[in-house]
């Protein structure tokens, strides 16, 4: 009677026992691989590989809600304990960005440069052109919540 055909892997694992016997009759040292050898080092590569998908994803997470948190934070308008606010005003005849800056950036929180580009950059004007009656949004800066 023939012995049944194995796959592959069952063969593999059939040498490798035979080798090792081979080699304990010999009292030689086997090279072969044993059938625990081989399910030990395929349950090593799926735990690595479990570690790495899941460390990967953890950092991924992080970035995002990193992120996020940060963006939150900024969104809130908390700059030191002072909340920020907005509020439209209309251009006077003869008034500059630089009054503006000294009226309602009294928390002193940006510089006065940085105060003026951010009301440029928010009415989308050029902060050498503000023209008498125009109204603008000029954001200021309170410790009271509203």
């Amino acid at each position: 009677m023939r012995k049944p055909v194995y796959s592959n892997r069952r063969n593999y694992i059939n040498k490798c026992r035979r080798a090792d016997r081979k080699a304990r009759m010999m009292g030689q040292r086997s090279y072969g691989r044993t059938k625990a050898a081989v399910r030990q080092s395929g349950e090593l590569k799926n735990v690595s590989l479990l570690l790495l998908t899941a460390a990967a994803m953890l950092l991924s997470i992080l970035m995002i809600f990193g992120n996020k948190a940060k963006a939150e934070s900024e969104d809130a308008g908390t700059y030191n304990g002072y909340y920020k606010y907005f509020t439209s005003i209309t251009v006077q005849s003869g008034d500059t960005l630089s009054e503006y800056a000294d009226i309602y950036n009294t928390a002193g929180i940006k510089s006065d440069e940085e105060y003026i580009s951010e009301v440029c950059a928010i009415n989308d004007i050029d902060k050498d052109h503000i023209v008498s009656g125009q109204r603008i949004i000029v954001p200021y800066y309170d410790k009271e919540f509203k």
